[in-house]
């Protein structure tokens, strides 16, 4: 490394501290934070024709927002953004649309369109720059500008490229590819032209090409492509890990999923334990920051607005109390809901939060999509699933690759309904299946109250049933190329029915060979 670009790097140190600072001073006062955030939405957003049908100019406080609007879904903006996509002009937001995002419609339409304006897409950038800032600063060996970094995103891969009149975009193309700041665009070793394969094989050779001979320093996407990616690079190198190949990565950033299922492997292919740090990041928006611990996440609080409702399983009235974030108690969950500069106010996500600390910053973590399996009245989360796999993946001998759960197809009319496991594992052969059915269910009976009172105290639940597949087989790189053009695909745990299971997931299997059980 030359002493001019050594020069370089000491002079924007006390910048990264400085925005890290600033950053971190607003997180003590979130109340008033929002109460600027409000000002400035309902300000733009009054004279538009969202704005007029809900009478923004009168929401003059955040109070007034959290208990004035209604809770909204997609299906209350289809509308306005099929206005949008015709052409007409201020609609949901003041500005032009620049381009209508993606989703990958894990939260129950498919392919929704998110309006991107100047205020969205500037937010995105301040975004940048903020957790930029966070990684500088907490890891004083690395640059987020002149650092070579790899960041996965999934870019679209549609037959047409446009909605009506306005181009069409994924999220994280924008963020990840096309709009990082000037002076480190070359510094991004994945490009829109190395992404842009047809499948998930051609696209690995791609990446591999595009990382030979980089000095790569910093990782961010979701974690399991980053598994994908590394395992990938570690079978065709003949390596044992990539700590050789990547001598200087240190810092992975990841949104998505949360790290703990993927943590150990990483290090395990990369040879080295890496500083982890974490986003929030959604379609409709990038709302959490990493927090100072590395562990948790903070309110981007400048650019959106947040409110809370209890979810069911925490107490919740039937989510008809809107809370506000200075009413937030540690260790409960809540239904996130978000209010954005495009004009979607009061959204919902579709994600669960466990408020981790209140002070001196509001913390928390994502526990993923409020699903819920119910067929018995039982509504166990996605949450409880969750943390009975990771307890179930302690109690094994090999870890769990991923997994998916579906309440399975009634065979007749006499037997209970019950719940599918589908594990993915490297050694199948090797899971007894019996004594991993039973584990699961006492698992679920000590853990999920609602669950051990339908299976034990009712009989309305029969046992976990479980079926395991080779990781070999591939069904996870298979998911990813069915999926390429639907966002930045994140691959669901949970499924509600037998046939949502099915639609999303028996393509893939016949692909690999399988045959699953629904």
């Amino acid at each position: 490394m030359s002493w001019s670009s050594n020069l370089i790097r000491a002079a924007t140190k006390p910048i990264w501290r400085q925005i890290y600072r600033r950053s971190l001073a607003m997180q003590r006062e979130p109340l008033a934070h929002q109460e600027r955030c409000l000002k400035r939405l309902m300000k733009s957003l009054a004279s538009t024709s969202f704005g007029t049908d809900k009478n923004l100019k009168g929401i003059t406080s955040y109070r007034s927002y959290l208990s004035n609007l209604q809770v909204t879904s997609y299906s209350d903006y289809q509308p306005y953004v099929d206005r949008i996509a015709a052409g007409e002009q201020g609609v949901l937001c003041p500005g032009p649309v620049r381009a209508l995002v993606q989703t990958s419609g894990t939260t129950g339409y498919l392919n929704k369109h998110i309006p991107y304006d100047d205020a969205m897409l500037q937010a995105s950038f301040r975004y940048q720059y903020r957790v930029a800032a966070t990684l500088a600063t907490l890891c004083p060996s690395v640059d987020p500008i002149f650092d070579e970094r790899m960041s996965y995103a999934t870019v679209v891969r549609n037959t047409s490229r446009f909605v009506g009149t306005i181009p069409k975009a994924n999220a994280s193309e924008l963020w990840s590819v096309s709009k990082v700041p000037k002076l480190s665009r070359n510094k991004q070793v994945l490009t829109t032209d190395v992404l842009d394969a047809p499948d998930w094989e051609t696209k690995l050779h791609q990446i591999e090409s595009a990382l030979q001979g980089r000095d790569i320093r910093i990782v961010t996407g979701i974690p399991l492509y980053l598994v994908g990616i590394f395992d990938h690079l570690v079978k065709s190198r003949g390596v044992e890990s990539l700590k050789d190949v990547f001598p200087n990565l240190s810092v992975v950033f990841y949104s998505g999923s949360a790290i703990g299922p993927y943590r150990e492997r990483l290090n395990k292919l990369l040879g080295r334990p890496l500083r982890y740090f974490g986003g929030y990041l959604a379609s409709e928006g990038l709302f959490g920051l990493p927090a100072p611990d590395g562990n948790n996440l903070l309110f981007n609080l400048d650019d959106f607005l947040f409110s809370f409702r209890k979810t069911e399983a925490a107490g919740g009235l039937n989510g008809q109390v809107i809370l506000g974030i200075d009413e937030l108690e540690i260790g409960q969950e809540y239904e996130v809901l978000v209010g954005c500069p495009n004009g979607f106010l009061h959204y919902s996500v579709g994600d669960v939060i466990r408020i981790e600390t209140v002070s001196p910053y509001v913390t928390f973590s994502v526990l993923g999509r409020s699903l819920s399996i119910n067929v018995a009245n039982e509504k166990t989360s996605q949450a409880r699933i969750d943390q009975v796999t990771r307890l179930l993946e302690s109690q094994m001998a090999q870890p769990i690759k991923h997994y998916f759960v579906h309440p399975r197809q009634e065979q007749g009319p006499d037997q209970l309904p019950s719940y599918m496991w589908t594990l993915i594992c490297d050694e199948p052969e090797q899971v007894d299946l019996g004594h991993v059915s039973k584990t699961i269910d006492r698992l679920l009976i000590e853990h999920a109250p609602d669950y051990a009172d339908c299976r034990v105290s009712d009989g309305l639940i029969g046992p976990v049933q479980v079926q395991v597949v080779s990781s070999r087989a591939g069904l996870q790189d298979h998911l990813l190329t069915l999926n390429q053009g639907k966002g930045q695909y994140k691959m669901k745990s949970v499924y509600r029915t037998p046939e949502e299971f099915s639609q999303a997931i028996l393509p893939a299997a016949q692909r690999s060979g399988i045959e699953l059980v629904v």
